[in-house]
């Protein structure tokens, strides 16, 4: 499917766009000045939407939230609209990608993106910084841990592997199983888990 990317910072959300939270969660990130944009297929259906925040003083583009709906889901249309998102980042001087997940549906979004996970901050987030794809100016010295990572990660920060990942999705902490648009299914999450391993 090809997806066409329409800007909707100045538009309002139609509730019956997407389901209510989404429109609410919309609502708060245009208010934090997020850029909000929609991918949209050829007759005009509405995919998915995501949101990020471009900071005026900063390399780091701050990436937001994604949805994709329902029936487009697990097709790969929420990784495609951040690779989007990067692209447009690099046009506009941005070299790093940084984000907060606190889903299972984020988190999976983001090993399909290759991305690397730090370790968690104090509200149980799982903590990514990586740099942007085609993007060497955001690449950091082996070993080097970015600043913000060091800043907002409880323990000492590092890559984390499969065993952190595991222990983090099906620890005593059920946030990552308990997602607001997805439904958990563990044999398909350990999959995910081994592919994101392997890349």
């Amino acid at each position: 499917m090809i997806i066409e990317f329409s800007p909707m910072s100045h538009k309002k959300v139609h509730d019956k766009d997407f389901p209510s939270w989404v429109a609410t969660e919309l609502s708060v990130l245009r208010f934090y000045q997020c850029e909000i944009m929609r991918a949209l297929d050829y007759d005009g259906t509405l995919v998915g939407v995501t949101a990020a925040r471009f900071p005026k003083r900063s390399k780091y583009l701050n990436f937001m939230f994604a949805y994709t709906k329902e029936q487009f889901a697990g097709r790969g249309h929420g990784a495609e609209l951040q690779r989007i998102v990067y692209t447009l980042a690099r046009t506009r001087g941005y070299d790093r990608v940084r984000s907060l997940i606190n889903s299972w549906s984020g988190l999976r979004l983001q090993m399909r993106l290759g991305h690397t996970f730090w370790g968690q901050n104090v509200r149980g987030e799982v903590v990514v910084s990586n740099p942007l794809p085609l993007c060497p100016s955001g690449v950091l010295p082996e070993g080097e841990v970015p600043l913000h990572v060091r800043k907002v990660v409880v323990g000492t920060p590092r890559p984390l592997d499969a065993t952190d990942i595991h222990s983090i999705v099906f620890g005593d902490d059920d946030k990552f199983r308990v997602d607001r648009h997805s439904v958990f299914d563990r044999e398909s999450a350990i999959r995910s888990i081994e592919r994101y391993v392997r890349l």
